[in-house]
């Protein structure tokens, strides 16, 4: 039956003590940023793929079982943790999907499309997301597209906290977490980097909004959880908004570090949106759009041209957010920060799904099809209208499949229902933008575009496939120097970082 491997799992968790279950899980966590080596001889005993022992989803799901679960007097709760429990844990969480009954292809695509909005994210790189958050809202100079909205300023008052305090005492802890040894955040060693983010108040105002407790956490689960036999671990998870745990004896653990770092840089979208609404959400755009032009800036080869104001006095248009040329070749591009929702990934909402899509890809490429058709016709960038023209959806969140049949099937089928003429299209997330501006090379950066276009077998690929193939994740020097800064500011040094951590 549906849900039986879940309950298997959450029965197998239920024998550990919860306290040393998460301090085990965060010592695994740590040693596979320190030592992931060692991580893999010893999964190596007890998981017959090692390389992937132990990855963050999986830990979040566990650490989340393990708190959700209440004490009851007849539980043994007395298990020691060790890397033989944990690999058999993850074993039973592998089992949840794996009798899953697929009777058709389209099962099979949107199985993939919800597993990759699960898994893949958190397989990525985590340094970037630093700087980029960093430069689209404190990066951004205010125009009269967005009144007089200032989200550093905003943010500060919201939070306690300014944005830079925010994220450096998250990057701090995160720091934290990867060096104990025993699983638990020694939060008193902030004392010894004398630095005004690190005083009492602040660090305490911090663990407010990005902390829980086994209480808490329970009641938010019961309030926000609702999981449906066999897609229980792609329902909500507390820990993703509060990934800091205090433990009944008043001691915090941090299960999985990459969550606080995703807190404290992509989560700012949620702190925002929630207490400004379409204010933020307005002024996300134009910053976002800024951002994403600053990446090409630098790139050797391109011309790189902004949104134009174009047609009759009576009847002025927009052209697309940004065109990058080469030649006879250019990228037509939209900016979309508009993100997915949980309900998204999941197939009993998928008018969710549904309504996301129409809202950011579709709409993104009405509007790349119009403005298509008007180069074309030489209304606007007359000297590209017999270019080679590439149109891109450009997304704040990752991605993953979105050019794959589930979602560009919908994507048609919705510009049909508004009388929108489809064209050929791909998306591109920031990661993946970031990556292929890092190159700095513009012959080659529309080399990897105009394969990604015209060779049929790579058109439902994400683009970090090519990229991949084409001399592989290099870093972009702006997002460099702008986290080689931020690190040196809070005390951890000036390090080059590390393209995989």
């Amino acid at each position: 039956m549906r849900g039986d491997a879940y309950k298997s799992l959450r029965n197998k968790v239920r024998e550990f003590n919860a306290h040393e279950l998460l301090r085990a899980i965060a010592q695994v966590s740590s040693l596979r940023y320190k030592d992931p080596d060692k991580v893999t001889r010893a999964a190596s005993r007890h998981l017959t793929n090692p390389q992937v022992a132990f990855p963050d989803f999986i830990l979040t799901e566990i650490s989340k079982i393990a708190i959700q679960i209440e004490d009851r007097p007849y539980y043994r709760r007395d298990r020691k943790p060790n890397f033989r429990g944990l690999a058999y844990l993850q074993t039973l969480y592998l089992n949840v999907d794996a009798d899953q009954d697929f009777t058709n292809l389209n099962d099979l695509e949107e199985f993939m499309f919800r597993l990759s909005s699960l898994q893949f994210r958190s397989q990525g790189p985590l340094w970037q997301m630093i700087p980029r958050t960093l430069l689209i809202h404190t990066g951004y100079a205010l125009d009269t597209g967005t009144g007089d909205f200032n989200a550093v300023q905003e943010f500060h008052q919201a939070m306690g906290l300014s944005l830079e305090d925010y994220t450096s005492l998250g990057v701090s802890i995160f720091a934290l977490a990867i060096a104990s040894r025993d699983g638990l955040l020694h939060l008193e060693h902030l004392a010894k980097v004398d630095l005004p983010q690190h005083e009492q108040s602040k660090v305490s105002l911090f663990l407010e909004h990005v902390s829980t407790d086994f209480d808490t956490f329970r009641a938010e689960c019961r309030e926000k959880c609702d999981p449906q036999p066999g897609l229980e671990i792609y329902d909500y998870n507390p820990l993703v908004a509060r990934p800091i745990v205090m433990l009944p004896t008043g001691q915090y653990v941090l299960p999985v570090p990459r969550l606080l770092v995703e807190r404290v840089t992509s989560g700012v979208y949620y702190d925002l949106a929630e207490t400004h609404g379409n204010e933020f959400l307005t002024y996300l755009g134009h910053a976002y759009q800024h951002y994403i032009g600053r990446l090409f800036e630098g790139v050797d080869g391109i011309q790189v041209m902004r949104e134009t104001e174009y047609g009759p006095k009576r009847k002025k248009q927009l052209s697309s957010d940004w065109i990058v040329s080469q030649e006879k070749r250019a990228m037509v591009m939209e900016c979309k920060t508009k993100r997915l929702r949980l309900g998204s990934q999941l197939p009993h909402m998928a008018h969710i799904l549904q309504a996301d899509i129409r809202q950011g890809v579709t709409g993104a490429v009405a509007q790349l099809s119009r403005c298509v058709n008007d180069i074309r016709r030489g209304d606007v960038f007359a000297h590209l209208a017999d270019a080679k023209l590439f149109p891109i959806v450009v997304t704040l969140d990752h991605s993953y499949l979105f050019n794959a049949r589930p979602v560009r099937g919908l994507v048609l089928d919705q510009l049909s229902n508004i009388g929108v003429e489809a064209i050929d299209y791909q998306v591109a997330s920031t990661e993946e933008v970031e990556f292929l501006t890092a190159f700095q090379d513009g012959s080659k950066l529309m080399g990897i575009i105009e394969r990604k276009f015209e060779t049929p077998e790579f058109g439902e690929y994400d683009l970090s496939t090519l990229i991949r193939d084409s001399g592989g994740f290099n870093k972009h020097p702006l997002l460099v120097s702008t986290y080689r800064e931020f690190i040196s500011r809070i005390g951890l040094g000036s390090e080059t970082p590390d393209a995989n951590g």
